[in-house]
Protein backbone atom coordinates (compact mmCIF):
# COMPACT_ATOMS: atom_id res chain seq x y z
CA UNK A 1 0.00 0.00 0.00
CA UNK A 2 1.91 3.08 -1.18
CA UNK A 3 0.14 5.61 1.02
CA UNK A 4 -0.28 3.77 4.30
CA UNK A 5 1.33 6.47 6.38
CA UNK A 6 0.47 4.68 9.60
CA UNK A 7 2.19 1.36 9.08
CA UNK A 8 5.14 -0.56 7.76
CA UNK A 9 5.41 -1.47 4.09
CA UNK A 10 5.70 -5.03 2.86
CA UNK A 11 7.19 -6.81 -0.13
CA UNK A 12 5.39 -9.75 -1.76
CA UNK A 13 7.69 -12.56 -2.89
CA UNK A 14 6.69 -14.73 -5.86
CA UNK A 15 8.40 -17.44 -7.94
CA UNK A 16 8.20 -17.07 -11.73
CA UNK A 17 7.67 -20.15 -13.91
CA UNK A 18 10.42 -19.86 -16.56
CA UNK A 19 8.26 -21.56 -19.21
CA UNK A 20 4.85 -19.96 -18.71
CA UNK A 21 5.66 -16.79 -16.77
CA UNK A 22 3.05 -17.75 -14.17
CA UNK A 23 3.55 -16.41 -10.66
CA UNK A 24 3.44 -18.64 -7.59
CA UNK A 25 3.67 -17.39 -4.04
CA UNK A 26 7.16 -18.19 -2.74
CA UNK A 27 5.65 -19.74 0.38
CA UNK A 28 3.38 -22.01 -1.70
CA UNK A 29 0.18 -20.29 -0.54
CA UNK A 30 -1.38 -18.40 -3.47
CA UNK A 31 -4.00 -16.86 -1.19
CA UNK A 32 -1.31 -15.35 1.04
CA UNK A 33 1.99 -14.71 -0.76
CA UNK A 34 5.14 -14.43 1.27
CA UNK A 35 5.13 -10.90 2.62
CA UNK A 36 8.33 -9.74 4.19
CA UNK A 37 8.63 -6.59 6.28
CA UNK A 38 10.34 -3.85 4.31
CA UNK A 39 13.15 -2.81 6.60
CA UNK A 40 12.81 0.83 7.79
CA UNK A 41 10.26 1.35 5.03
CA UNK A 42 6.94 3.09 5.35
CA UNK A 43 5.64 3.63 1.82
CA UNK A 44 7.39 1.41 -0.76
CA UNK A 45 6.54 2.79 -4.22
CA UNK A 46 9.12 1.45 -6.66
CA UNK A 47 11.55 -1.42 -6.90
CA UNK A 48 14.23 -2.74 -9.22
CA UNK A 49 16.31 -5.91 -9.35
CA UNK A 50 19.97 -5.62 -10.30
CA UNK A 51 20.48 -7.92 -13.32
CA UNK A 52 24.20 -8.23 -12.53
CA UNK A 53 23.82 -9.49 -8.97
CA UNK A 54 21.35 -10.71 -6.38
CA UNK A 55 20.19 -7.28 -5.18
CA UNK A 56 16.80 -5.62 -4.83
CA UNK A 57 16.38 -1.87 -4.39
CA UNK A 58 13.16 -0.36 -3.02
CA UNK A 59 12.18 3.34 -3.18
CA UNK A 60 10.39 4.24 0.04
CA UNK A 61 8.49 7.52 0.01
CA UNK A 62 8.43 7.68 3.78
CA UNK A 63 6.16 9.89 5.83
CA UNK A 64 5.98 13.66 5.71
CA UNK A 65 4.30 16.25 7.89
CA UNK A 66 2.54 17.87 4.94
CA UNK A 67 -0.26 19.05 7.20
CA UNK A 68 1.89 20.87 9.75
CA UNK A 69 4.61 23.34 8.67
CA UNK A 70 7.42 23.67 8.03
CA UNK A 71 7.20 20.84 5.50
CA UNK A 72 9.63 18.06 6.33
CA UNK A 73 10.02 14.33 6.06
CA UNK A 74 9.39 12.66 9.39
CA UNK A 75 10.64 9.15 8.65
CA UNK A 76 11.70 6.49 6.16
CA UNK A 77 12.57 8.48 3.04
CA UNK A 78 15.17 6.01 1.83
CA UNK A 79 16.23 3.48 -0.76
CA UNK A 80 16.27 0.09 0.95
CA UNK A 81 18.66 -2.58 -0.28
CA UNK A 82 18.23 -6.33 -0.04
CA UNK A 83 20.27 -9.37 -1.01
CA UNK A 84 18.10 -11.99 -2.72
CA UNK A 85 18.69 -15.65 -1.78
CA UNK A 86 18.05 -18.50 -4.24
CA UNK A 87 14.70 -19.24 -2.55
CA UNK A 88 13.57 -15.58 -2.72
CA UNK A 89 14.34 -14.76 0.90
CA UNK A 90 15.40 -11.14 1.30
CA UNK A 91 18.17 -10.03 3.64
CA UNK A 92 18.10 -6.32 4.43
CA UNK A 93 21.21 -4.28 3.76
CA UNK A 94 21.96 -0.71 4.73
CA UNK A 95 19.33 1.72 3.40
CA UNK A 96 20.44 4.98 1.78
CA UNK A 97 18.57 7.83 3.46
CA UNK A 98 17.58 10.64 1.12
CA UNK A 99 17.84 14.35 1.97
CA UNK A 100 15.06 15.84 4.10
CA UNK A 101 12.56 16.85 1.43
CA UNK A 102 13.07 13.97 -1.04
CA UNK A 103 10.47 11.20 -1.24
CA UNK A 104 11.84 8.31 -3.38
CA UNK A 105 9.10 7.13 -5.75
CA UNK A 106 10.79 5.19 -8.56
CA UNK A 107 14.01 3.35 -9.38
CA UNK A 108 15.79 2.23 -12.54
CA UNK A 109 19.06 0.35 -12.98
CA UNK A 110 21.65 0.67 -15.71
CA UNK A 111 23.53 -2.63 -15.37
CA UNK A 112 26.55 -1.33 -17.27
CA UNK A 113 27.81 0.42 -14.11
CA UNK A 114 25.85 -0.80 -12.31
CA UNK A 115 24.20 2.53 -11.67
CA UNK A 116 20.93 3.14 -9.87
CA UNK A 117 18.70 6.13 -10.58
CA UNK A 118 15.99 7.23 -8.13
CA UNK A 119 13.11 9.57 -8.93
CA UNK A 120 12.26 11.73 -5.94
CA UNK A 121 9.27 13.94 -5.28
CA UNK A 122 10.33 16.95 -3.27
CA UNK A 123 7.51 17.79 -0.85
CA UNK A 124 8.31 21.46 -1.46
CA UNK A 125 7.04 21.14 -5.03
CA UNK A 126 9.83 20.04 -7.36
CA UNK A 127 11.36 16.69 -8.16
CA UNK A 128 14.88 15.38 -8.59
CA UNK A 129 16.59 12.30 -9.99
CA UNK A 130 19.41 11.01 -7.80
CA UNK A 131 22.22 8.86 -9.23
CA UNK A 132 24.16 6.16 -7.40
CA UNK A 133 26.84 3.60 -8.03
CA UNK A 134 26.21 0.17 -6.59
CA UNK A 135 28.88 -2.15 -5.29
CA UNK A 136 27.69 -5.43 -3.77
CA UNK A 137 24.31 -3.82 -3.06
CA UNK A 138 25.76 -0.78 -1.27
CA UNK A 139 24.83 2.59 -2.76
CA UNK A 140 27.15 5.57 -3.15
CA UNK A 141 25.93 8.93 -4.48
CA UNK A 142 27.50 10.05 -7.77
CA UNK A 143 29.06 13.48 -8.19
CA UNK A 144 26.56 16.19 -9.10
CA UNK A 145 23.59 14.17 -7.91
CA UNK A 146 20.70 14.93 -7.55
CA UNK A 147 19.56 16.44 -10.84
CA UNK A 148 16.46 18.63 -11.29
CA UNK A 149 13.35 16.91 -12.65
CA UNK A 150 9.71 17.80 -13.15
CA UNK A 151 7.11 17.37 -10.45
CA UNK A 152 6.87 13.85 -9.00
CA UNK A 153 9.05 11.62 -11.23
CA UNK A 154 7.01 8.43 -10.66
CA UNK A 155 8.52 6.43 -13.50
CA UNK A 156 12.14 5.98 -14.56
CA UNK A 157 13.71 3.83 -17.25
CA UNK A 158 17.17 3.41 -18.79
CA UNK A 159 17.13 2.94 -22.57
CA UNK A 160 18.54 -0.25 -24.11
CA UNK A 161 21.70 1.49 -25.37
CA UNK A 162 22.49 2.77 -21.84
CA UNK A 163 22.67 6.31 -23.22
CA UNK A 164 19.67 7.93 -21.50
CA UNK A 165 17.52 7.91 -18.39
CA UNK A 166 13.91 8.97 -18.94
CA UNK A 167 11.71 10.25 -16.11
CA UNK A 168 7.94 10.63 -16.43
CA UNK A 169 6.71 13.41 -14.18
CA UNK A 170 3.24 12.78 -12.82
CA UNK A 171 2.13 16.24 -11.69
CA UNK A 172 3.29 18.30 -14.66
CA UNK A 173 2.74 15.65 -17.39
CA UNK A 174 6.28 15.87 -18.78
CA UNK A 175 9.06 13.46 -19.66
CA UNK A 176 12.60 14.48 -18.72
CA UNK A 177 15.56 13.07 -20.67
CA UNK A 178 19.00 12.74 -19.10
CA UNK A 179 22.04 11.68 -21.14
CA UNK A 180 24.19 9.21 -19.18
CA UNK A 181 27.78 10.44 -19.05
CA UNK A 182 31.01 8.83 -17.93
CA UNK A 183 30.68 7.00 -14.63
CA UNK A 184 26.88 7.03 -14.77
CA UNK A 185 26.67 10.77 -14.12
CA UNK A 186 23.63 12.48 -15.68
Amino acid sequence: NPYDNGGTGTIGVFAINATTGALTAANGNAALPAFLPASTDNNPLGLAVDPTGPYLYVANAGTSNQVVGPLAMTSDNDVATYTIAANGTLTAGTPFTMPNHDEPASVAIDPVGPYLYVGNNDILGSGVVAAFSSTAGVLGALAGSPYPAGSIPFGLVVDSTHAFVFAVNNDDATIATYPIGAGGVL
